[in-house]
């Protein structure tokens, strides 16, 4: 993190153990896709290298016809944990307290 900004990206969904760039670089918040269950999504690339796991299993969404589609993986596990570091950023904006890389994932 450089300038309070952080970079989030999806491990990939090759179902294989080498997570894609720019999940790989470091000090980047890989992110991998959990199933229902909480277990990790067979698809979820390098999923044992992932700085954090997210739902990605059948996530509601629009597609180009503004029809509701279910669909699944890491790029929608991506999409909840972005979100969820802009509540921490505009906490940390309210509080004038300053966030790591590493305090925003103990917040878990």
């Amino acid at each position: 993190m450089k300038k309070g900004i952080f970079v989030v990206a999806s491990s990939g969904d090759y179902s294989n153990g080498v997570m894609m760039f720019s999940a790989n670089v470091p000090n980047v918040i890989s992110v991998g896709a959990l199933d229902e269950n909480d277990e990790v999504l067979a698809l979820t690339s390098g999923s044992n290298q992932t700085t954090l796991n997210s739902p990605g299993d059948n996530i509601t969404s629009l597609n180009d016809n503004c029809e509701i589609v279910y669909s699944s993986g890491t790029s929608q596990a991506t999409v909840l944990v972005s979100g969820y570091i802009s509540l921490l950023k505009y906490y940390e904006i309210q509080t004038k307290v300053v966030l790591s890389n590493k305090e925003v994932m103990q917040y878990r």
